[in-house]
């Protein structure tokens, strides 16, 4: 997955690669599963809460470059 791709592309393909379901990575990041699936349609750019994402990151046992790509 390279920066270029938007937020939503790579959050998607982490997501796939996980195994997991929206609903699963939702409860694990407690984050609501409605927030995380707009992130995932591209409904949001850019969270704004940072926290949220780390916790996903963590969630999803993202390498901290796969994290920084997030972020970029």
């Amino acid at each position: 997955m390279t920066a270029e791709a938007s937020f939503s592309q790579q959050l998607d393909k982490h997501i796939t690669d996980s195994g997991y379901s929206i609903s699963q990575v939702a409860r694990l990041a407690d984050i609501s599963k409605r927030t995380l699936a707009n992130w995932v349609a591209g409904h949001v750019q850019k969270p704004r809460d940072a926290e949220a994402v780390l916790r996903l990151c963590q969630s999803l046992t993202l390498s901290p470059v796969q994290t920084h790509h997030l972020f970029s």
